[in-house]
C-alpha cells in the first residue's frame, strides 16, 4: 500500500507507471486545488489517496487504521467505479462529511474471491 498525502508523494512510484496518472489527477483535484486558506488541508483530517497493491488484499490495513483491524473487505465503500483505461478501480470511503480516502485498486489477477465479489457488487457502471 502507498499512500498520497502531498504532490511530493508521488515521488514514490515511477512516472511510467500506469496509476501514476490516475493518482497525480486526484493529487491535484482533490489536494492541491482544494486547499485554500479558509480550509487549508490536513490529510489526518480531510483524507488522502491509496494505492492498493497485491500484498494488501487479505491483510489489516495498519498504516489507515494502526489501532484496528480492518482490511480492504472491512470497508463500507460509498462507491467504486473503474478508471477510463479500465486498468484500475476506483473505490471511495467516506468516514464522516470531511474525512474521505480514495483507493486506486488494479484490476489484476490478484484481486480475486471475495474481495473481488465486493468490489463488482459495488461497481458503478
Amino acid at each position: 500500500m502507498i499512500t498520497f498525502k502531498y504532490d511530493t508523494n508521488l515521488e514514490k512510484i515511477d512516472i511510467d507507471n500506469p496509476a501514476f496518472p490516475i493518482i497525480n489527477d486526484f493529487i491535484h483535484r482533490l489536494i492541491i486545488n482544494a486547499n485554500t486558506k479558509e480550509y487549508p488541508y490536513n490529510p489526518n483530517n480531510d483524507g488522502y489517496i491509496v494505492l492498493v497493491e497485491a500484498g494488501d488484499t487479505d491483510r489489516a490495513l495498519t498504516e489507515i487504521w494502526p489501532d484496528g483491524d480492518w482490511g480492504l473487505l472491512d470497508i463500507p465503500w460509498e462507491g467504486i467505479t473503474k478508471d477510463e483505461t479500465g486498468q484500475y478501480f476506483i473505490a471511495t470511503y467516506l468516514a464522516n462529511n470531511q474525512f474521505g480516502l480514495v483507493f486506486v485498486i488494479p484490476d489484476k489477477y490478484w484481486l480475486n474471491g471475495e474481495l473481488r465479489e465486493v468490489i463488482e457488487s459495488h461497481l458503478d457502471e
